[in-house]
Formats: C-alpha cells, structure tokens, sequence
C-alpha cells in the first residue's frame, strides 16, 4: 500500500470497511472512507434533481424537500455499495492475477530450455 507524505496509508487504498465509515461519519470525517466523497456528490445530485422534480409537478416545498432529501439517502447508500463491491471485485481479480503471475514465474524457472544457444542466451 502507498503511503503520503505524513507516512499514513493512502486512502484510495485502503479496504472499505463498516465500522471505518461508522466511525468516521459520526465525526464527519468521511474523506477517510474510500468512496464516500463520490457518494455524497451523487447522491447531492440526485437529491436535488428529485426535490425539484417534485416541487415543479406538485407545488408543495415540504413535500419536494422529503423527496429530495429521501433521494439523497438512498442515492448515497446506493452509490456508496457499489463502490464497495466494486473495489471489493477488483481486489479479488488483482489478487488472483498476483496469483497467476507468481504460478507462472515458478514455472518459468524451472523450465529448461531444450538448446544450447537458448540456454546460453537466458542465463545472461
């Protein structure tokens, strides 16, 4: 894992994880959960999107502000679980692609190669 200049781990990096997002969020530090930012902005934006939607069709702000800010939440946690398992699917295929290419490099070493002249070429 990278590290920045404070020698923390990078947070890009970094596993999601329920109880970082809880413990974070309850001190309104959600810049340290992986994909949290991303979350929030679409979910803003949905938001939005849905409360004016709703106040041009119905004309009623309090129901247009309950529209809006339900659709900012499910928006939010929607957005925010897809990110989770996508970073959670491409762990996965990078580890098993560590994996492969570990088992493959094995297996070149204890290749021989059948001629003189290939032999000779490798070692070098």
């Amino acid at each position: 894992m990278g590290a920045d200049k404070d020698g923390k781990p990078d947070l890009n990096q970094q596993k999601y994880d329920a109880r970082l997002f809880m413990e974070n969020a309850r001190s309104f530090e959600l810049s340290k959960v992986p994909g949290a930012k991303e979350s929030m902005i679409k979910g803003a934006m949905a938001g939005t999107t849905i409360g004016i939607i709703r106040f041009l069709r119905t004309k009623y702000i309090a129901s247009a502000i309950s529209w809006g800010f339900g659709g900012f939440l499910i928006t939010s946690m929607a957005s925010l679980e897809y990110t989770r398992q996508s970073r959670s699917k491409a762990e996965a295929e990078l580890s098993r692609t560590l994996g492969n290419m570990q088992q493959y490099r094995e297996s070149q070493q204890k290749q021989v190669l059948p001629y003189k002249q290939d032999r000779d070429i490798s070692e070098q």
